[in-house]
């Protein structure tokens, strides 16, 4: 503890993830992104969302915004919704990448961060703050209300981690979480509109191949693999996924 005056844990000084801010910059943004993180305020909760995680930034969110700063017509003058927000990161650097409008989303609890970092970044005029609850259809309605019409793109990161956990309780395991990801993720995509998720491959070739073949059965689905090895200036650690999906 640092109490008393004494030195802080190590792991929160040589972990970003309990770093009490970061900033990214990435190639053709038109400025740094900075956020606030809040990992370290209480212990991890589990339960819906797994383990409660979304205080922090995420290599995978790091990795997706690296592919997106690469391929920039993806997201400028789009409007553009991320889904299991967490700090922001990814939906406020497409914001700096040029998208028209974004809508930051995630549970009531997390949307205090998550304002507070557009207000960090300055870009209250372009980017909002909603909940949504996965599987929600009056949640959709109300996204889609604040962007100004259905999205171009829906971006999400490690949101698919452990979607092929073996069930606990049938209405709050990992794999319908990940059932209701996929109804919002139908709700929100139209015809021409497009979705990108992105995920850490954790040694689990099963639980890959469960989140690539149910996809499948719902979205066209392009396996995009990632060659960098940095992003926004921090160094990757582990083996990257990005998923595109289009509308069946």
């Amino acid at each position: 503890s640092a109490a008393g005056g004494g030195l802080p844990p190590i792991r929160s000084v040589l972990d970003p993830h309990f770093h009490p801010e970061r900033t990214f910059l990435f190639r053709g943004a038109d400025a740094p992104v900075s956020v606030e993180q809040r990992f370290d305020r209480g212990p991890l909760q589990h339960g819906a969302a797994c383990d409660g995680t979304g205080a922090a930034v995420w290599d995978a969110a790091l990795v997706l915004c690296e592919f997106l700063a690469l391929h920039p017509d993806l997201v400028r003058g789009k409007r553009v919704v991320e889904l299991g927000s967490g700090t922001g990161v990814l939906g406020l650097v497409c914001a700096r990448l040029g998208a028209e409008r974004v809508i930051l989303t995630d549970l009531p609890e997390q949307l205090p961060l998550l304002e507070d970092n557009v207000r960090r970044n300055a870009l209250e005029t372009r980017v909002a703050v909603r909940g949504c609850a996965w599987g929600s259809q009056p949640a959709v309605r109300e996204v889609i209300a604040a962007l100004g019409g259905p999205p171009d793109l829906v971006v999400a990161s490690d949101v698919v981690y452990c979607a092929a956990a073996d069930p606990l309780d049938p209405h709050q395991s990992p794999r319908a979480v990940f059932d209701a990801l996929k109804a919002t993720l139908k709700d929100l995509c139209p015809i021409g509109a497009q979705g990108l998720l992105s995920y850490k491959r954790r040694m689990n070739p099963e639980a890959d191949a469960f989140v690539f073949e149910s996809l499948a059965r719902e979205f066209g689905v392009e396996q995009r693999e990632v060659l960098f090895h940095v992003a926004g200036g921090a160094p990757l650690r582990g083996t990257y996924e990005i998923l595109a999906l289009t509308p069946l």
